[in-house]
């Protein structure tokens, strides 16, 4: 509907309700969207935004125009679009949408195993997310933390205090989230929790946020992402709960102090 507002008030040269029409297109554009056609708009609308003077909608299609490259694989794009954004929302003054920036880098860095990089973008996000009452995006960088901060435990003398770390982050994560209307990230925090809980051999609970996870993911038709849960998240955890039921079959044929036989 926005979409089709702001091709008619371009047709027709209104171009204040064109303004108005992908402003607030690009709001909703931000959680959900065909990645292609939000390029082709942003392309159109970027520049009529620029030459009316509004930064707010100019800086959320450049976040769009980052969010749709990170959809389409383009990482490296993405990235760059980011750093714009930061570069510029720092210079103006503009705390919002800096901070979707910073939660965005930390993504791309995620996403470039850059584990040390990623743990500073996300708590400079969480951070100021917090300051700015923004619980869409606190909760999300909270999840994009916890992930970082478990991977980086990895082979690290830190790695416990990591490890603890990443729990409490993804469970505050998790519970911001679930005040919210279900969304994607919440899917995240609940599979992010989960990986915590399995590093700690915490099985039943890690169990109960991968349901938690792939439950948010069905009712959201996010089922590609549903999927990719189940080959890593869940083959893991199937993995964890095999060993779990041989080591308690084991004990209940020893018996107490009746060890059993191998």
């Amino acid at each position: 509907m926005f979409q089709n507002s702001f091709e008619l008030a371009r047709k027709h040269r209104l171009p204040e309700i064109a303004l108005e029409a992908v402003a607030a297109w690009s709001g909703l554009e931000e959680v959900e969207g065909d990645p292609e056609l939000g390029l082709r708009i942003v392309e159109r609308a970027l520049p009529e935004a620029r030459q009316a003077g509004r930064a707010d909608i100019a800086f959320n299609l450049r976040l769009i125009r980052a969010t749709a490259y990170m959809r389409l694989g383009e990482d490296r794009q993405a990235e760059e679009e980011m750093r714009i954004v930061r570069s510029e929302a720092e210079s103006l003054g503009y705390l919002n949408q800096l901070t979707y920036a910073l939660s965005g880098l930390a993504a791309a860095a995620i996403q470039g195993q850059r584990w040390g990089e990623a743990v500073a973008y996300a708590r400079q996000a969480s951070s100021l997310a917090e300051r700015l009452r923004n619980e869409v995006v606190l909760g999300h960088s909270l999840a994009l933390l916890a992930t970082a901060e478990l991977r980086q435990a990895e082979g690290n003398p830190s790695g416990p205090d990591l490890i603890r770390d990443s729990i409490g982050n993804a469970e505050r994560s998790v519970e911001i989230l679930a005040k919210l209307p279900p969304s994607e990230s919440l899917g995240y925090a609940h599979g992010y929790l989960g990986e915590a809980y399995l590093a700690v051999g915490d099985v039943g609970r890690a169990e109960s946020q991968y349901k938690a996870a792939i439950q948010v993911l069905e009712k959201l038709n996010l089922f590609w992402l549903r999927d990719l849960f189940r080959s890593e998240l869940g083959v893991r955890l199937e993995k964890a709960l095999g060993r779990a039921s041989h080591t308690a079959a084991k004990l209940q044929v020893g018996g107490p102090g009746n060890p059993a036989t191998t």
